[in-house]
């Protein structure tokens, strides 16, 4: 009996420590699947014509014609596909511009960074991601895989037991449940 309270007790201590760590992984994790649909998390998808090779405006261009300081871009993605230049900076602010004209057409702040930082830990330093993060990750895996198995042998044990009282039901009903046929007339 004293085994089993101290089997449950570490599973609750475990549980409330792999708590905070879970709920912030899920937390952002949502968040991250939403983005798009959150203005306030990056600007919201630009679309124009898309726009052939030869007709995209160079680097310098754009940034001449936007005004973005030179020294603050971080990096630039060109989508000639979308007819875009995205332009991130390193105050985490991202540009969308024409890839045609170099206008803007689009701008915002991009924090989907921090979420991923958040959503994996290393926000908080390599440390907590390692000792913190990662074990909790681990023992969400090992509490899935021994909930499966536990729930296998549960379901097991059940059927077996129903199967068990049906068979003691049938014998205690006369003629196996089956109504007396001769009191037709």
């Amino acid at each position: 009996m004293k085994k089993s309270r101290s089997i449950v007790s570490i599973h609750i201590i475990l549980g409330a420590l792999c708590s905070l760590p879970i709920l912030v992984t899920v937390i952002t994790g949502l968040f991250l699947i939403l983005r798009s649909h959150l203005t306030w998390m990056q600007p919201t998808p630009s679309k124009e014509v898309p726009v052939n090779v030869h007709e995209l405006v160079s680097p310098e261009t754009a940034l001449n014609i936007s005004q973005i300081p030179v020294n603050s871009v971080n990096t630039i993605i060109y989508k000639p596909h979308k007819g875009i230049i995205q332009i991130r900076t390193d105050d985490r602010y991202e540009y969308h511009l024409s890839a045609k004209t170099g206008a803007i057409i689009n701008d915002g702040a991009k924090r989907t960074s921090l979420f991923i930082r958040l959503h994996e830990g290393s926000f908080f330093g390599t440390s907590v991601r390692d000792f913190i993060f990662l074990p909790a990750a681990i023992l969400l895996l090992i509490s899935l895989l021994t909930g499966i198995y536990l729930s296998y042998f549960w379901f097991k044990r059940e059927l077996k037991h129903s199967l068990i009282k049906r068979k003691k039901r049938a014998k205690q009903i006369p003629n196996g449940g089956i109504p007396n046929q001769g009191t037709f007339h």
